[in-house]
């Protein structure tokens, strides 16, 4: 009796065991599917982040971020301050419902600004269906992150220009009636070359 009550514990463990190493084998199966087909790559960690040494602040946004020495910067210059220091107040600058281009870095990043009372999570809504009606659906989940001050919600999706596959992905964040927008597009084959600095540039954003 009390060997055949050994067996069947061990016949059980057994069966549990091999269950769970399917799982795993599964999800590993998944996991790795998922990212080799959008090349964000769990698999793949990148290249390392380029140093953000530079600082970009914008007073009439209330916003700063970091960025690289070598990313060439071009600001707009109706945000930059008057004669007398003072910068300029957002509603002077940008009408409701309105986005304006804040500053560029040599085509890889864009910050758009946009004066607006609607909230953060309709604004997101909202930009998902307008890219869905322009063909371009989400490659992967909205991705949600935190900064000092502000909630970020990421958009990724894919594009083809020219024969050439891009990655791009638009970042949303509400600093009071102040929406700040983040525009990246990567080649696909160059992604794991910017995607760390990119996503650096992305934590070091601060509402001020």
């Amino acid at each position: 009796m009390v060997t055949k009550i050994a067996w069947w514990k061990i016949l059980l463990i057994a069966g549990i065991g091999l269950g769970v190493l399917v799982t795993l084998q599964d999800y590993r199966r998944w996991r790795w599917e998922e990212t080799h087909k959008y090349g964000y790559g769990y698999e793949s960690e990148g290249e390392a982040a380029l140093p953000l040494s530079k600082l970009y602040l914008n007073r009439t946004l209330r916003v700063r971020l970091k960025y690289p020495e070598e990313w060439q910067i071009t600001e707009n210059e109706k945000f930059k301050p008057d004669n007398q220091g003072v910068f300029p107040q957002l509603e002077r600058i940008i009408p409701a419902g309105v986005r304006v281009i804040a500053a560029r870095w040599d085509e890889k990043l864009i910050l758009t600004a946009e004066n607006t009372e609607e909230g953060l999570p309709d604004i997101a809504d909202t930009e998902v269906e307008r890219l869905a009606g322009e063909g371009k659906i989400l490659s992967r989940e909205r991705e949600y992150m935190s900064v000092p001050g502000l909630t970020l919600i990421v958009l990724t999706w894919e594009e083809e220009k020219g024969g050439q596959k891009t990655i791009r992905q638009r970042v949303l964040g509400k600093n009071e009636e102040r929406l700040i927008i983040l525009d990246t597009e990567v080649a696909k084959d160059e992604w794991d070359k910017y995607k760390n600095t990119i996503r650096g540039i992305y934590e070091s954003l601060v509402a001020i």
